[in-house]
């Protein structure tokens, strides 16, 4: 966003808005940030019934660890 320079060194126009494609650009890439977090609480929510049920010849920390790594 370059703006030129007048004589007293003052910007001789603003910023230009966002274009249709920047803002779906922003859109898009904030709705995969949501997803890929609300995946990640999910995932760390659950994992301690996935760590008894996919891990249970372990004792429990270990199992925990071992389904966070999954």
């Amino acid at each position: 966003m370059a703006a030129t320079l007048d004589s007293r060194g003052a910007p001789t126009s603003g910023p230009r808005p966002m274009t249709a494609e920047e803002k779906k650009v922003i859109f898009a890439s904030s709705l995969g940030t949501v997803f890929e977090w609300y995946d990640f609480y999910l995932y760390g929510s659950l994992a301690a019934i996935i760590a008894k049920q996919f891990f249970s010849g372990l004792e429990a920390g270990a199992a925990f660890i071992f389904a966070l790594l999954a």
